[in-house]
């Protein structure tokens, strides 16, 4: 009898001290490999401001109008531009591994050069945004301004497009964005689709974007007249 208690007493001590790992304690071994695995690897090379500007293609600012592209296949696409690689992105105000084309570059005032960057979207690469370069610190600025998109799914989404052109009688830059907020809303009766338009007009004042007027019924008819110019 003693035996046998002290062969079970045994095999419950032996039990207790072998038991099985929680899937959190997996996941944590899991986490912390790969931690290990990423601290191993050699730092991202810092880009260069001279080789980033090679990828974008001189252009003057007279009206230019910058839509979302879903089919950059397409020949006549204005935005295709030339793939960035991963040193370069680092000196974006954001980014991703992969997926930003440098399109075109010009001049802002005298010390800013506007880069025309197309980026992922949620599903395509149609994103088109406008980061500044500050010439005299060799820098991208934190302010940019998102120039076109189209993203969403069945029951929402959204729409931007712009169109960017000289103020007349002067060299100033102005920036006309349009964006439009789709949401289908639903009831017992009916789904309707919901559409909410913004047009502002924005400048770039020194070392930022600034919103110069914004929602007038006036913007809205600048901005087809010059669509269709």
């Amino acid at each position: 009898m003693k035996k046998i208690i002290f062969t079970i007493l045994t095999f419950i001590s032996f039990g207790c001290g072998s038991s099985p790992k929680s899937e959190l304690d997996s996941l944590n071994e899991i986490d912390s490999a790969s931690t290990d695995r990423k601290a191993s690897l050699p730092p991202l090379k810092k880009g260069n401001i001279n080789d980033l500007l090679t990828k974008y293609t001189d252009t003057s600012i007279d009206t230019l109008k910058v839509f979302p592209s879903e089919y950059l296949d397409n020949i006549d696409s204005k935005f295709k531009g030339i793939p960035l690689d991963s040193s370069d992105i680092t000196l974006l105000p954001f980014g991703y591994k992969s997926g930003f084309n440098g399109c075109f570059k010009f001049q802002i005032d005298s010390t800013h050069i506007g880069l025309i960057t197309l980026s992922p979207s949620e599903h395509i690469q149609s994103s088109v945004y406008l980061f500044v370069l500050d010439n005299l610190n060799k820098s991208i600025d934190k302010s940019y301004l998102h120039l076109a998109d189209r993203s969403g799914d069945e029951g929402s989404g959204v729409e931007i497009k712009s169109i960017l052109f000289k103020e007349e009688g002067s060299n100033n830059i102005r920036f006309l964005t349009w964006r439009q907020i789709s949401q289908i809303v639903e009831n017992r009766n009916d789904t309707t689709l919901r559409l909410t338009t913004y047009v502002d007009l924005i400048c770039w004042d020194k070392n930022k974007f600034d919103t110069l007027d914004s929602g007038k019924d006036r913007l809205l008819r600048k901005f087809k007249i010059l669509t269709v110019n």
